[in-house]
């Protein structure tokens, strides 16, 4: 059997501490593409949930639009109501006041 000269023997033990940071490195790969699987799946959760909150802003500004156009529809009738009242009282004063 060949004898391994020293240098080569430096050489080996460099290809193996070489090998063993290529498969860390690989691992760490591995884990840093699920955590950025992960961000991605976040970042779309976000989105979507960002998109949910704009939607629900935008209904209630037309609730609440509705709710403005409810509240003049009430003074309105609530004017017409007392005019109405008004009207009769002066009608039944003047039948009254005629009888």
């Amino acid at each position: 059997m060949e004898q391994i000269s020293h240098d080569d023997r430096l050489i080996l033990q460099l290809i193996e501490r070489l090998t063993r940071v290529e498969t860390k490195l690989d691992t760490m790969l591995g884990t840093l593409e699920k955590s950025n699987e992960r961000f991605m799946a976040i970042d779309d959760s976000f989105t979507d949930l960002t998109d949910r909150i704009t939607k629900a802003e935008a209904d209630a500004i037309r609730a609440n639009l509705r709710l403005d156009e409810s509240k003049a529809t009430i003074v309105k009738v609530g004017t017409l109501t007392s005019t109405a009242i008004g009207l009769l009282i002066n009608a039944l004063g003047l039948y009254l006041s005629h009888r």
